[in-house]
């Protein structure tokens, strides 16, 4: 519930390849077909959307994430 709702802050981009790569557990190459981004820019939006990801939970849960993780 709260990764979808912190994916949904997120660049459309980034979010839409955390999904691709987390959730539907498909390689960067299959991405890089599905989507057309080259490999870099993959590697980077995922770099950064998980960086978000993780700032955008903090923001939701505040303390709470240390007691889920």
């Amino acid at each position: 519930k709260y990764i979808q709702i912190a994916l949904k802050k997120l660049r459309a981009d980034e979010a839409l390849i955390l999904r691709l790569f987390y959730l539907c557990d498909l390689r960067i190459k299959e991405i890089e077909d599905i989507t057309g981004f080259k490999s870099s820019k993959i590697k980077i939006d995922l770099h950064r959307g998980r960086s978000n990801l993780n700032h955008e939970l903090k923001r939701i849960l505040g303390q709470e994430i240390h007691d889920l993780l």
